[in-house]
Order: structure tokens, then sequence, then C-alpha cells
């Protein structure tokens, strides 16, 4: 999800607009303590307090940068923390029931950016700290206020990121049949660099990782095109893309970008890639008939790119593995070649 909305120029938007969000609740946490109705006594009045500094750390954070998805799950479980402390301050119960609505803006970033266990954990939260008040409110004779409210808080916590997450997984379905190619069922162009965008952003901040990249173009490809038909080079891209597949690791972003050109992109805690691209390039010239491939490849660490745009990461990364590759092609093809030039990334 960051990569899809980095590729719409609508991550620095969301970015800000959840900044205003989490301070604008900080800052109803803080008023609260100066309310007739608000935190009374040292313990509550800190803890509302805790509640609402911790809300305007992570605020902080929004404003200045994109997070990685494990500070976005530290936010998340902070975010719900301090809803907690906050609401649980509150001398009036109402006020304190009243309060577990904001949940609701957790479950719904959750819904949208994580997985069902983390909607679970909010809602369990949710839950426990409105059915604690709740009680206290129904101790003061609001017995149906206080039932119809924690009905209410439920309802919402449980309806919003259901709702949400219904059409996140619908999206996501047709986005996925639009993402691949419909020939070898890789990633497509548009698909491969908005991929890459989001791994890029997700792990800019890692210092023990790398980001290698592999081109690959098919030599010989018309040749085969103009002897044996087109159907004959259909059957061999095909093949390919199985090969690529059946020789990547688990976590290897794979793209047809081009007719007869292909994307490779791998994470690992070694900068060295020739082996996978050799390891590939073997598979493909074991493919029957006259294919055989040239590679190109390159990589980075993740803490040299970690102040650059993934535009120009990108850019830069595709180049050099790009040059590589027609340098592989230049010394008669179905071999390897790798680009030293990004070492620095100068």
């Amino acid at each position: 999800m960051s990569g899809y909305l980095q590729a719409r120029s609508m991550l620095t938007f969301t970015r800000v607009g959840l900044g205003v969000m989490v301070s604008s609740l900080a800052a109803i946490a803080i008023l609260l303590t100066f309310s007739s109705t608000g935190s009374r006594g040292t313990v509550a009045v800190a803890m509302t307090w805790l509640g609402g500094i911790g809300g305007f750390a992570s605020a902080l954070l929004w404003f200045a940068r994109w997070p990685s998805k494990a500070q976005s799950i530290v936010l998340t479980i902070a975010a719900t923390v301090n809803i907690a402390l906050v609401c649980l301050a509150q001398s009036d119960p109402l006020v304190g029931l009243m309060g577990c609505t904001a949940f609701v803006t957790v479950a719904g970033y959750i819904a949208f950016l994580h997985t069902a266990p983390y909607v679970l954990y909010n809602f369990a939260v949710a839950a426990v700290v409105a059915g604690i008040e709740a009680l206290r409110l129904a101790s003061t004779g609001r017995v149906i206020i206080a039932v119809t409210l924690f009905w209410l808080v439920l309802v919402l916590n449980a309806a919003v990121p259901f709702g949400i997450q219904t059409v996140v997984h619908a999206l996501g379905a047709d986005l996925v049949r639009s993402d691949r190619d419909p020939l070898t069922g890789l990633l497509n162009r548009r698909a491969f660099y908005r991929r890459l965008a989001g791994l890029i952003t997700a792990n800019r901040m890692r210092g023990d990782c790398y980001l290698a990249v592999a081109m690959l173009d098919l030599d010989r490809f018309k040749v085969l095109n103009d002897t044996e038909g087109h159907a004959a080079g259909d059957l061999a891209l095909v093949a390919v893309g199985q090969a690529l597949r059946d020789n990547s690791p688990g976590n290897t972003l794979i793209g047809r970008t081009g007719g007869e050109e292909f994307l490779i992109v791998h994470t690992s805690a070694s900068p060295d890639i020739m082996v996978m691209a050799k390891r590939i390039c073997a598979a493909v010239a074991a493919i029957p008939g006259p294919v055989t491939a040239s590679v190109g490849t390159v990589s980075v660490d993740f803490k040299r790119i970690k102040d650059r745009s993934p535009e120009q990461v990108i850019e830069r990364l595709v180049t050099e593995a790009d040059a590589a590759m027609y340098a592989a092609k230049r010394k008669g093809g179905n071999q390897v070649a790798h680009s030293t030039a990004i070492v620095g990334f100068d």
C-alpha cells in the first residue's frame, strides 16, 4: 500500500493528514485535563498527559517522514495504548466511554495498511476499556446510556475496519490482475516499478540490507521469432518467466518490463547477486531452443540511498544494470556482467 500511494503521489498528503489527525487527538486529550469532567488526581492527570505527549510524538514522526513497516506497527500499538490511558483517566465515565470512539481512527488505519491480527488487538483493547467505563457509568445509575454507548463503541470498532478491509481486498484482487503481464504472469512494467518504489520506501532506513537489481535481455530472440514464428517466441517467454520464478528467492520482485526484457530485484544481507544471476542465466540457457540471456547486475546498501527519493534510486539502479547487461551482450551473451559504479551512489 505504501508503494501504491507513492506511485500516485499521495504519500505526502496521506502522511500529513495522519499527522494532523494524530496531533488533534493528542490536543483533545490535553484539553480534557482543563475540563471539570476531565482527569482528576495526580495519577489520572499524569496518564492523560502521557497519552497526549505520546500522541504528539507520533504526530512529529508522521510530519517528518513515512514510517517503515516496523515503525508503523509500533506507532499503531502506541496509539492504542495512548487512547486507553486517556479514556481510563477521565473522572466522568461518560467522557471516558465516549473517548473510546477514538479507537476507530486506529482501527481504520490498521485495516488500510496492516493485517487482521492488529485489528483484533485494537478491538480487544477498545472493548476492555469501553467495558470498564461502561461499568463505571452503570454504577451511577445510567445503565441504558452505558449499554448503548458500549454497544456503539463495539459496532464502530468492528464495522469500520471490516468495511475498509473488504474494500481493500476487493481492490487488491483487481490490482493483482491489472499488475500482471498476461503472457508470463510476471509483474508488468508499471506494477514492477510501483512495487520497487514501495520496497525502497519500506527498507530505506535499514543499514544491514542490500538492494540488488538484475536486468535480463534475451539473446537472439528476434531470430527465434523470424525463423520459428511468434508462437514459438511466446512459448520461450513463458518458459523464461517460469525459469526466473524457479531460480529466485521468495522475496524477489520479477517483472517483464519490455518485449524480451526482464528485471529482477532482490533484498539480502549480502551485496553479492552474482550467484543468483548466474543460476538464472544457466536456467534460461537450459530452456529448449536457441534463446540465452545476457544479464547485468548492480547492488547498493540501503543506508547509502536513505536520503534519495525512490525515483532517483530506481533510475540510477536500472541505468547501471542496463549498462552492465549490454556489456555482457557485447561479450557474446549468455553471461553475467556486474556494475560497480553505484557502490558509493555518488
